[in-house]
C-alpha cells in the first residue's frame, strides 16, 4: 500500500513537474510588467499590469513617477511620457512596492530592417492538368442548342456519350459519372456531375439525355433546361487571372471584395462585417500575383499591370480601415472589471462587467497571480486529484473587495461614476460604405461621420437580441473625436475626391478576425511593393504602429469608442485565466503575438518585438504556452462539459482517451472552422517571422495541433500554410497523400465559376455526411466519409434507443474519411468546412475568387506549386 501511495505522489510530480515547481516558487508578492528597455516617444502612453502574489488581498496601488517632468501617471497606472529623459515609475500598495525604469525618446529605437521570406526548399508540386468545367445554360427552344441535341424526343439512346478524349459519361441517379480510365491522378478517374452547377435545375432535377459535344464536354437535357459543359484545357495562371478578373468585375466594391448578390438579373457587390479580412485574404493572393508577374520575364505587360492594379486597390482598401474611422486621442470611459462568466455572448457584458465603479469607490477586485498557461495547467492537475472541473473555471476570482461600489450605469442615472483615460486612435474599423449605398443597418455598431469632426453612433443590435449592449455601453447617440484627416493618397483612390466625409458611415466592434487577416497581408504589403511605393510604406507603418500602440496601451484590449472592449477584441491577461477562455485563448493569444511580431518587422521598431517577446515569454503571460496548449483547452471544453453534465470522472476519462478516434472524432465535430482560418492565417506570419528555436519549437506543437482536423480537409491553403511550418520536410495528410499533390490536385479541381450553385446531391453513391439533426444537433460542421468502402451510418432519430445510439458512435468512430472533390460539393468562403456537400446554395451570391486564387499564388510565390 506504501508503495503505490510512494508511486502515486512520483507520477504526480513526473506528471505535473511545471505545476509543481511553480507552486513551490511562488513567492513574488508583487511586480509590475513592463517590456525590456522600456520606452515611450513624447506623447506616447501605456497603461501598466501588475502582478499580485496569492497573499495579497488588497490590491489597491498608489503610482508616482520622477521626474515629472519626463512623464506623469493616473492613478490606473497609465503612464504618459511628456520629455525625453529617463524616468522611474513607481507602485505601492499596503506593504509591498516596486519600480520599473522608463526611457523617454523622441523617436523610437529602430532595429536593423530586415526583408525575410521563408520558401519551401524541396520540389514543388506540378500543376494537376485537368479539364476545366465551363457550364452554359440554355432555356429550351434557344437557337444555340444544336440540332443533334434540340431535334431529339426519345433519349432512351442517349443515355451514354463518349468523348474525344476518351472518356465514358453516363447517366445516374444523382446526374452524370464521367469515367476516366487515362487519368493521371487517380482521383480524377470518376468525376460526378450533379446540381444546378452542371445542370438546368437544382438537386432533383433529372438528366434526361446526354450528348458529346464533338470535343470533351457533353450536353445535357432536362425537364428544365439545357446545359453544356465544356471540358477546356486550362493553365493554373490562366485561371486565377480569370477568376480575379470576374472578382474585380463583379464582387469588388471600392477594393473590398466580399460577395455580390444578383438583384433583378444584375449582380452587386455587398459588404459584410468581415470587410477586412475577406479583402485581406484577396488582397494577399493578388500581391504574390504581382510580385511573381513583376520578376517573371515572361510575363506581359498587361499581365503585370492587371496584378500590380488588384494588388494595389486591395491594399489600399485595407489600409483604409486604419484611416477612415479618423478617430483621435483619448476617451473618458467607465471602469468596468473583469469577469468570470460563462461562454461569452451569452450575457450582455460579455468579459468585462456591465457595473461599473462608482467616484470614491474601491477597485479592487481578486485577479490571478499566475500566467493563463499556469492557471490552466492547475486545472489539469486540480481534475486529475480532486475530480472537479472548478479549477479550469478558475472559480474565486475576479470578485470586488466591496460589490456595493459597483453598479450598472445605465439603471443608475442619478449615480456618479469614476472615469480612466483610454486611448481610441488607432483603433482599425470593419469596413465602411457610403450612406447613399447603405441598404438597411444590420445588428452591428455603425457610425456617422459630422461635418464637425465628430462621429455618432447611429446603431446598435436590436434591443431583443442577446449581446444589445457593448460591454455595457449603448453606443446610439454617442459621440467621439474623429478630427484626424484622412491621407489624400486613400482618399482619392478607394473613396473618391468628389466625396466629403460626411457621406460615409463605417462599421466597428472590431474583431481578432480583422486583425489578423490586417496582419496577413501587410507583412506581404511591406515585402513587395512597399519597396517601390514610399509613400505607401509609410502609411503602412503608421497603420500598424498605431494599432500595437493601441493594444499596449490598453491593456491588449481593442477599444471602441466607449474605451470599452469589442466583442472579440479582448486579448488581455485577465481574460485569459477567466473561465469564459478556457477553448477560445489560444486562438486570440496567436492573434495578439502576430500583431506584434508584425509590427516589429515593418516597423523596424524595437519597442515592439519587446512587446512581442514579453507577451510570449514574461512569466505573468506565457502567451505563446497558451498558443501551445490549444488541444488539451479543447478537450478540457468537452471535460467541462461533460463533467459538469455527467460526473468528473467521465471527464477524467475523456483526456485519457484524448488521444483515441472517439475523442478526435468528437473535436472535428465541434471544431469550429472559422477559427481554423484565423490560425492558419496567423501561424503563416509566425513561421515567416520567428527565429528563435524555443518559441518555434511551441508554434511547432501549436500548429501541429490544429493539423490534427486540418489534415483531414483536402484544404490547398491550409496545407501550404502547414508545410511553411516545416519547409524542408515532405509531409502526408491524413490519407497517406502529399500535402503539395493534394494542394495542387485540389485547385484543379476548384470550381471555374463563383457562384454558389449546388454541385451535389443526397443520391451520390461515393460521399456521406455524419447528419445528426434527426436529434437535433447543428450540422453545418459535419464530416464527410466513403460511403463506398464504410457503408451507410444509420439514421438517429428522437425514436433511437441507446443501443441505436452506441451501434450509431461504434460504427462512427470506425469510418473511412474522404472529402468530395472541390467542384462535386459547397462552395464557400475557407471558413466553414470542406466537408459540406450542399449547404450554402445560393444562386444570387457570388463568391470572391479568393479560395482559388490566394493559395494557387501562395504556391507559386514559396515554391511549393509549379507550372
Amino acid at each position: 500500500m506504501l508503495n503505490s501511495i510512494i508511486s502515486f505522489i512520483l507520477s504526480a510530480f513526473i506528471l505535473f513537474p511545471s505545476f509543481v515547481t511553480r507552486f513551490i516558487d511562488n513567492n513574488e508578492k508583487f511586480r509590475i510588467v513592463v517590456p525590456e528597455s522600456w520606452e515611450l516617444c513624447v506623447g506616447d502612453s501605456r497603461t501598466i499590469e501588475c502582478v499580485f502574489g496569492e497573499s495579497v488581498t488588497d490590491y489597491t496601488l498608489v503610482w508616482c513617477v520622477e521626474p515629472a517632468s519626463v512623464a506623469a501617471v493616473d492613478e490606473w497606472g497609465r503612464v504618459t511620457a511628456k520629455a525625453v529623459g529617463t524616468a522611474t515609475v513607481t507602485a505601492k500598495g499596503n506593504g509591498f512596492s516596486d519600480s520599473v525604469q522608463l526611457n523617454v525618446v523622441s523617436s523610437p529605437t529602430v532595429a536593423v530592417e530586415r526583408k525575410q521570406t521563408v520558401n519551401f526548399s524541396g520540389q514543388a508540386a506540378e500543376y494537376t492538368d485537368n479539364l476545366q468545367k465551363v457550364v452554359y445554360r440554355f432555356h429550351h427552344g434557344h437557337k444555340d442548342i444544336p440540332s443533334y441535341v434540340s431535334s431529339v424526343k426519345d433519349y432512351s439512346s442517349f443515355k451514354t456519350a463518349v468523348t474525344a478524349d476518351g472518356a465514358v459519361w453516363e447517366i445516374t441517379d444523382y446526374g452524370v459519372l464521367r469515367t476516366d480510365n487515362n487519368a493521371a491522378d487517380e482521383r480524377d478517374k470518376y468525376q460526378r456531375f450533379m446540381g444546378d452547377r452542371y445542370f438546368y435545375g437544382a438537386d432533383s432535377t433529372k438528366v434526361r439525355g446526354i450528348f458529346a459535344d464533338g470535343n470533351n464536354g457533353i450536353w445535357t437535357v432536362t425537364d428544365a433546361g439545357i446545359t453544356h459543359i465544356d471540358m477546356i484545357s486550362a493553365t493554373g495562371t490562366f485561371k486565377a487571372e480569370y477568376l480575379s478578373g470576374v472578382t474585380q468585375d463583379v464582387v469588388s466594391r471600392m477594393g473590398y471584395v466580399n460577395e455580390a448578390v444578383n438583384r433583378g438579373g444584375t449582380w452587386h457587390p455587398i459588404e459584410s462585417d468581415n470587410d477586412g479580412l475577406w479583402t485581406s485574404m484577396y488582397g494577399a493572393g493578388e500581391l504574390m500575383r504581382y510580385a511573381l508577374m513583376r520578376d517573371n520575364p515572361a510575363a506581359t505587360p498587361e499581365q503585370i499591370a492587371q496584378a500590380k492594379k488588384a494588388a494595389y486597390l486591395s491594399s489600399e482598401a485595407v489600409l483604409m480601415l486604419y484611416y477612415i474611422s479618423m478617430r483621435n486621442g483619448t476617451t473618458e470611459a467607465y471602469v468596468r472589471r473583469q469577469t468570470n462568466n460563462n461562454v461569452p455572448g451569452s450575457r450582455s457584458d460579455r468579459w468585462l462587467s456591465a457595473d461599473a465603479l462608482e467616484v470614491g469607490g474601491n477597485a479592487t477586485y481578486k485577479v490571478p497571480s499566475k500566467s493563463p498557461a499556469q492557471l490552466f495547467k492547475e486545472g489539469k492537475a486540480s481534475l486529475f486529484f480532486t475530480l472537479s472541473t472548478a479549477k479550469y473555471k478558475t472559480e474565486g476570482y475576479y470578485d470586488p473587495l466591496n460589490a456595493d461600489d459597483w453598479s450598472d450605469p445605465s439603471s443608475n442615472e442619478t449615480v456618479s461614476y469614476a472615469r480612466r483615460t483610454r486611448l481610441i486612435e488607432g483603433f482599425p474599423v470593419r469596413t465602411f460604405s457610403f450612406k447613399h449605398d447603405n441598404i438597411g443597418l444590420t445588428d452591428t455598431i455603425y457610425w456617422n461621420i459630422n461635418a464637425d469632426g465628430t462621429a455618432t453612433g447611429l446603431s446598435e443590435k436590436p434591443p431583443h437580441s442577446e449581446g444589445y449592449l457593448l460591454n455595457g455601453e449603448n453606443l446610439r447617440g454617442y459621440n467621439v473625436d474623429a478630427s484626424k484627416a484622412v491621407p489624400e493618397r486613400l482618399w482619392n483612390d478607394i473613396v473618391g475626391a468628389g466625396y466629403n466625409p460626411e457621406d460615409i458611415i463605417y462599421k466597428t466592434d472590431t474583431s481578432a478576425d480583422e486583425l489578423v487577416g490586417h496582419m496577413f497581408v501587410f507583412k506581404l504589403m511591406y515585402d513587395i511593393i512597399a519597396p517601390e511605393d514610399p509613400e505607401l510604406k509609410q502609411l503602412l507603418i503608421e497603420a500598424v504602429d498605431s494599432l500595437a500602440q493601441h493594444l499596449s496601451d490598453n491593456s491588449y484590449m481593442l477599444l471602441d469608442a466607449s474605451g470599452q472592449p469589442t466583442s472579440w477584441g479582448n486579448f488581455g491577461r485577465t481574460v485569459y485565466c477567466a473561465g469564459t477562455s478556457v477553448a477560445q485563448s489560444p486562438l486570440h493569444a496567436l492573434v495578439l503575438l502576430d500583431v506584434f511580431k508584425t509590427a516589429a518587422y515593418i516597423t523596424g521598431y524595437q519597442k515592439w518585438e519587446n512587446e512581442y517577446r514579453m507577451a510570449a515569454l514574461d512569466p505573468a503571460y506565457e502567451y505563446a504556452e497558451v498558443v501551445a496548449q490549444y488541444y488539451d483547452r479543447m478537450v478540457a471544453a468537452i471535460q467541462i462539459t461533460i463533467g459538469d453534465a455527467t460526473h468528473p470522472i467521465l471527464a477524467n476519462l475523456i483526456y485519457a482517451l484524448k488521444e483515441t478516434s472517439f475523442v478526435q472524432t468528437v473535436y472535428r465535430l465541434v471544431v469550429n472552422y472559422s477559427d481554423e482560418e484565423m490560425a492558419m492565417l496567423g501561424f503563416y506570419n509566425i513561421f515567416q517571422l520567428e527565429k528563435d528555436e524555443e518559441l518555434l519549437e511551441l508554434y511547432r506543437d501549436a500548429v501541429d495541433q490544429w493539423w490534427r482536423s486540418i489534415r483531414y480537409s483536402e484544404n490547398p491553403l491550409w496545407y501550404y500554410i502547414y508545410q511553411l511550418a516545416y519547409p524542408e520536410k515532405q509531409i502526408k495528410d491524413a490519407y497517406g497523400n502529399n500535402i503539395l499533390k493534394t494542394a495542387s490536385w485540389s485547385l484543379s479541381r476548384h470550381p471555374a465559376d463563383l457562384v454558389q450553385y449546388l454541385a451535389s446531391n443526397k443520391k451520390r453513391d461515393d460521399i456521406g455526411v455524419v447528419d445528426l439533426s434527426g436529434i437535433g444537433l447543428k450540422t453545418d460542421d459535419t464530416l464527410s466519409y466513403n460511403i463506398q468502402t464504410s457503408g451507410a451510418l444509420p439514421e438517429l432519430n428522437s425514436d433511437s434507443s441507446i443501443g441505436d445510439y452506441i451501434k450509431y458512435f461504434l460504427k462512427l468512430m470506425n469510418l473511412d474519411w474522404a472529402v468530395a472533390a472541390p467542384d462535386e460539393r459547397a462552395f464557400h468562403k475557407y471558413n466553414e468546412s470542406s466537408y459540406q456537400l450542399d449547404s450554402w446554395y445560393n444562386t444570387n451570391r457570388m463568391q470572391g475568387s479568393t479560395t482559388y486564387t490566394l493559395p494557387f499564388w501562395l504556391g507559386m510565390y514559396h515554391g511549393m506549386l509549379a507550372e
